[in-house]
């Protein structure tokens, strides 16, 4: 019996021991990797899009982080640091440089140094939160600074970090502040679906558009656009979707994806500015299982540049169903206004003719 248990002890311990160095094996083999993403993106030249940039891009990073200060050697230092702990990072000299850089990108933190080459950490906090209050500032302090961090977290600040404490402890500074941001963007979400939970033609925590587009925000603040019911009720089986290119920026006025049927193209705008992240191109492989899982087949992802911005101009559960319903009985009236009697089995838009289909699209999926 003892033997039997001993025999059990020394499997288990066996087994955490391989289990420990499988991990750090891990561990290590990603820290080679983003050393040399860090590497090769330090050589490349950024300067058409802003005089003093570096950047480095992770796949997947846990945060997207500007930081901005006057001190060379302490912008490589925390970069480095950053990037081999999992963030994709943008550096600059200038203040001014970075406030366009919050107007063009979104960044989950920025952390500024008191100076910059041409503005102080306060005018570069209020710079930014003019325009992107969504984004987190974060002050980096000198430890016999005589400004007071404080003074600069009544200004809007979310926290401070001193320089000689960024080694320590950087990584678990950012990650505790990632979890408060993810939890704050939750609660904002949670309070704009508060009165609006019962749904019939929408699932709960989705949104659309009025060019019916739906949306669901996912933890870490992309988006994943699909087409609505009512979209796939009027086009049926589609011929193919044309996406938006992968890291493209992109402007309200120009075309999220585009859906090809009966030879004419119909561009969906995209409903929020920002950046591409992710195309669904596996769902071309079988396009006739859009319309019966719309919502589980997205299209796109976008990495908005403003959430707030969306949220206030989308609609969420019952006032989503109103919004459907009433399209679907003016669809009704506007059948009958053709003259056209539509077969209940098939799709409206095969049973139209192509001045009939045009009318139906523009009035339908090209309101915004």
């Amino acid at each position: 019996m003892i033997y039997t248990l001993s025999v059990i002890i020394l499997i288990v311990i066996v087994e955490v021991l391989i289990r420990t160095v499988i991990k750090k094996a891990e561990e290590k083999k990603t820290k080679e990797q983003r050393q040399k993403i860090l590497d090769e993106s330090l050589t490349k030249d950024f300067s058409k899009i802003s005089s003093s940039l570096k950047r480095v891009e992770l796949q997947n990073p846990f945060a997207r982080i500007l930081i901005v200060d006057k001190d060379e050697n302490m912008l490589n230092k925390l970069r480095s640091l950053l990037v081999l702990d999992g963030y994709s990072v943008d550096s600059v000299t200038s203040g001014i440089e970075a406030q366009q850089l919050t107007l063009l990108n979104h960044y989950d933190f920025v952390f500024t140094g008191e100076h910059t080459r041409d503005l102080t950490g306060k005018e570069l906090l209020h710079k930014i939160h003019e325009r992107r209050p969504d984004m987190d500032v974060i002050i980096i302090t000198e430890e016999s600074s005589s400004a007071t961090p404080f003074d600069l977290i009544k200004e809007g600040a979310i926290d401070f970090i001193q320089k000689p404490y960024i080694d320590n402890r950087l990584n678990e500074f950012v990650r505790n502040h990632i979890a408060r941001r993810r939890e704050k963007m939750q609660k904002e979400l949670e309070k704009t679906l508060k009165s609006s939970t019962k749904t019939e033609l929408i699932p709960g925590g989705y949104f659309i558009t009025k060019n019916h587009i739906w949306g669901y925000i996912e933890e870490n603040g992309f988006i994943r656009f699909g087409l609505d019911k009512f979209a796939y009720r009027f086009f049926g089986i589609i011929d193919t979707i044309d996406f938006a290119n992968l890291n493209i920026q992109l402007s309200k006025e120009n075309p999220i994806f585009v859906v090809k049927k009966k030879y004419n193209d119909v561009y969906f705008h995209s409903p929020a500015e920002g950046k591409v992240v992710a195309a669904n191109v596996k769902i071309r492989e079988n396009l006739s299982e859009l319309p019966k899982r719309p919502y589980v087949n997205w299209i796109c992802k976008l990495d908005p540049d403003n959430l707030k911005d969306i949220v206030a101009d989308v609609l969420f559960g019952k006032d989503a169903d109103d919004y459907i319903k009433s399209d679907c009985e003016t669809l009704k009236q506007e059948l009958i206004n053709l003259s056209l009697q539509i077969d209940e089995g098939k799709d409206i838009s095969s049973q139209l003719n192509d001045e009939q289909f045009n009318y139906l699209v523009n009035k339908f999926f090209k309101k915004h």
